[in-house]
């Protein structure tokens, strides 16, 4: 315990010991004066990482009388995510009904492995779709209530679209591939899935939700990962996601498949740290998980990686100078997939046309003008009335991040 305790805050530490006894159902062992000690800090990181509820009901089982006044806002949050559960399982139904299969990434895949699945919240749905079938998609969404949330899109060239429900504001993301293959970052690891093996059928409250295979879906998530953490981070929610994942489909996971795919896309240190992370701090059980051997070999230093993943919270979104460098570590990654020399500061001023064009719908239809995108970024910047946003703390996260790609050899 003392290990943990050299490089994460006592608190942080009490956080991932809840963590731990929730993912694995048993009770939580503090004491009343700790919890009393580290309540506001603990409550405050399962709020920025999206799990408020599932800590929450946790705790409540133990201290009913001191966690009163933070049921109300749990429960709620609960109610929301079981009402988008259903709208979902419902919508899902009809659409096996058209005759449409899609799969099912993460969300309520992972949700389900959960004691209290709706207490694990999910911002929203992803959608695996043969891309040919994306019209008839869309004309079914449409019909079902849904509307696209950028206007402007073109569904028959974008990659990545998202629908929104005026009546029940379930969220839907339709991918036609795993990873949008005119990114030049994270394309390349659409290999990984492209003879993937049959999908797998998991039922969920009575529905049959169709998946990634086993093998297939923990190492899509082990690629969700490195995808965040090269924008803004990776949160905690998705490690135990993993570490429920590997427990429960253990013996349908073919690790060596996991480890010569992450080699040969240069994030098998990354990989080995996200497993180091779920079996010291949130107690995978290796054996269950099938990886012992896999677990043995790894000597990884996740010290600053967990630290980056609890101040970061979820996507690393608690910061928002934070989500303001990310165009900095896009950039340092991209830049030695080209061979080419990185500046963290040109890039912080002048972004890349794919990191600042959604900002920007102008240079949708014109890229000639991302000049003056940038002179109107900085522009924005400098008369910005939100003192949260700070341009020099920003930069300074950008190097620190990146310096954190480079622990884990990922430029």
């Amino acid at each position: 315990m003392a290990s943990k305790q050299e490089f994460i805050s006592k608190d942080q530490n009490v956080f991932l010991e809840i963590l731990r006894s929730i993912i694995h159902k048993d009770k939580y062992t503090e004491t009343d004066e700790e919890i009393l000690l580290y309540l506001k800090e603990v409550l405050r990181l399962s709020s920025i990482h999206m799990i408020y509820p599932l800590v929450v009901d946790a705790l409540y089982n133990i201290y009913p009388k001191r966690m009163e006044e933070y049921k109300n806002r749990a429960i709620n949050q609960t109610v929301n995510q079981a009402s988008r559960t259903a709208s979902f399982l419902l919508l899902y139904q009809r659409m096996q009904e058209e005759g449409l299969s899609p799969i099912v990434m993460k969300g309520i895949v992972c949700r389900n492995l959960y004691e209290q699945p709706e207490t694990r919240l999910s911002v929203d749905e992803d959608l695996l779709i043969n891309p040919e079938e994306i019209y008839k998609y869309h004309k079914f969404l449409l019909k079902q209530g849904f509307h696209l949330t950028d206007e402007d899109i073109t569904i028959d060239t974008a990659d990545e679209i998202s629908y929104q429900n005026k009546d029940n504001h379930l969220y839907l993301e339709v991918h036609k591939h795993p990873f949008a293959p005119d990114d030049d970052i994270f394309s390349d690891l659409n290999e990984m899935f492209v003879n993937r093996e049959e999908p797998v059928t998991i039922p969920i409250y009575g529905v049959d939700i169709k998946t990634l295979d086993y093998t297939g879906h923990l190492l899509y998530m082990v690629c969700h990962a490195y995808k965040h953490l090269i924008y803004s981070g990776i949160g905690i929610r998705q490690l135990c996601d993993m570490t429920l994942f590997a427990e429960t489909y253990g013996k349908h996971i073919d690790w060596e498949r996991i480890v010569t795919s992450l080699k040969k896309y240069n994030l098998i240190l990354l990989g080995e740290a996200l497993l180091k992370i779920c079996v010291d701090h949130l107690g995978m059980d290796t054996e269950k998980a099938g990886c012992s051997n896999l677990y043995a070999l790894c000597e990884v230093d996740v010290k600053p990686l967990l630290a980056d993943i609890l101040s970061g919270g979820i996507y690393g979104a608690q910061d928002e100078n934070r989500l303001h460098s990310a165009n900095m570590t896009l950039s340092a990654v991209s830049a030695k997939k080209q061979g080419k020399k990185n500046s963290g500061l040109k890039q912080s001023l002048f972004p890349s046309y794919e990191y600042i064009a959604n900002n920007y719908p102008y240079l949708k239809n014109n890229r000639l003008l991302l000049p003056f995108a940038w002179i109107q970024r900085i522009l924005t910047y400098l008369k910005n009335p939100n003192k949260t946003i700070k341009p020099g703390k920003s930069l300074e996260i950008g190097k620190q991040r990146i310096e954190l790609l480079k622990k884990y050899k990922i430029i």
